[in-house]
């Protein structure tokens, strides 16, 4: 594991990480990055093949697993993908990260490839949501057949098995990763999350200890699926209102991956000044 002491006060939130995809894009496996990239150029193959034998059943860019064909991509960004196979560049380099998750069996093994390249701390707990009343409990966590849909709402069309997992407001989390000393309590968070309908209890949690937080990735829509418009109404106004942005990022998804490498760069760009001042 890396155990060097970092320079900058970075720290990326992971939330929901299941197989690391995301963050196995961002340090550089190459392994993972040329299977996602070939991928998606055999979904464009298939579709074209679809669309010469006129089925039927075709679902749309933007709705699907991919937002963007590679056939409409700009070719700088193939470039920048390229490159991130062949000389890969480790984003997470000097960045803390806390990745959690309850479902250990799926995520530890993932964890600890990275952890020979990155300074990476897994909790195997799920977030409560923003309707929660307590601070810790012990939580149903529904089980998905591919289990990455898995999630503490249930959902009998898909679900395999029901687990008994341990369930923490985020900053209760925090407070304790700051106890055993894992965390600062002055730091700057990187959101990337995917946790199925807590997202608004993170944004609130982090906000409502005056973290500097301005960024999130990944995706929020379960938000509105889990707890209906109103409250994914309510979640944005709290980002438009606090400047936090958000940007879509699916690791299996080569269409979105440079919206997450500008902004890592950005980061670190921000912190190479800081250093010189």
């Amino acid at each position: 594991m890396i155990t060097s002491n970092l320079s900058n006060d970075l720290v990326v939130l992971d939330i929901g990480t299941h197989k690391a995809q995301e963050l196995r894009v961002l340090y550089g496996d190459r392994i993972y990055i040329l299977f996602s990239y070939l991928w998606w150029w055999f979904d464009w193959g298939m579709r074209i093949v679809k669309r010469l034998i006129r089925y039927n059943g075709m679902i749309q860019y933007g709705s699907g697993a991919y937002v963007v064909s590679p056939t409409k991509f700009p070719f700088n960004k193939h470039m920048k993908y390229f490159k991130q196979f062949f000389l890969p560049r480790n984003y997470l380099n000097n960045i803390k990260v806390i990745s959690i998750d309850p479902m250990a069996i799926v995520t530890d093994k993932y964890i600890k490839k990275m952890q020979q390249k990155v300074q990476a701390h897994y909790v195997p707990v799920a977030i409560l949501p923003h309707d929660g009343i307590n601070k810790s409990q012990m939580v149903k966590f529904y089980v998905a057949k591919n289990s990455l849909s898995s999630s503490l709402y249930q959902n009998k069309l898909d679900d395999l098995q029901e687990v008994i997992v341990p369930a923490f407001e985020l900053g209760e989390l925090l407070d304790g990763l700051i106890d055993v000393k894992v965390l600062e309590r002055e730091c700057r968070f990187i959101v990337r999350m995917n946790c199925e309908g807590s997202e608004l209890a993170v944004i609130n949690s982090l906000l409502s200890r005056g973290s500097e937080f301005r960024h999130i990735l990944g995706s929020i829509a379960d938000v509105g699926k889990k707890h209906g418009m109103e409250v994914e109404t309510e979640m944005n106004d709290i980002m438009d209102k606090n400047r936090v942005n958000f940007a879509y990022y699916k690791g299996s998804d080569p269409s979105t991956w440079h919206t997450a490498f500008d902004l890592f760069e950005s980061e670190c760009s921000t912190d190479t000044k800081k250093d010189k001042l």
